[in-house]
Formats: C-alpha cells, structure tokens, sequence
C-alpha cells in the first residue's frame, strides 16, 4: 500500500477533479497553497477529508497520484 507523505494511503482516495471556482467550492475542504487567477485547482476527496490544492501544474499531481494506484 502506497502512503503519500501526509500519512494518508493512496487507496483512501475516492476522487480526483478539478474545480474551476476561485477558492473551491467544498467548503470544509482543507486548501494547500495560495488561491491566484492563474492558478489551477485539484480537489482530492478521501475516504475522511477532502483536499483542494492550488497549483499552476494540476497534470503533474493527478499523474503522480495516479502513478501510486
């Protein structure tokens, strides 16, 4: 089983998508990075939390992620 440096395995991960709203619409979702226009946003759901990354490479985090699965 792969675990990603924050402890959480991979196969707790139920859902990967992009979300094209300014700060992300799940409101309980806790955010990693700055909210820019520019940036891009990944939304990670798991089986606890889900997750919004900022970032201006969201192909490179959903192919990493999707290389562990």
């Amino acid at each position: 089983m792969a675990v990603n440096e924050g402890g959480n395995p991979i196969s707790d991960i139920e859902g990967i998508s992009l979300d094209n709203t300014y700060a992300g619409e799940e409101k309980n979702a806790i955010r990693i990075g700055t909210p820019f226009a520019t940036t891009d946003r990944v939304v990670i759901k798991t089986k606890k939390e889900t997750y919004i990354l900022f970032t201006t490479n969201p192909n490179a985090i959903v192919n990493k992620i999707h290389s562990y699965q």
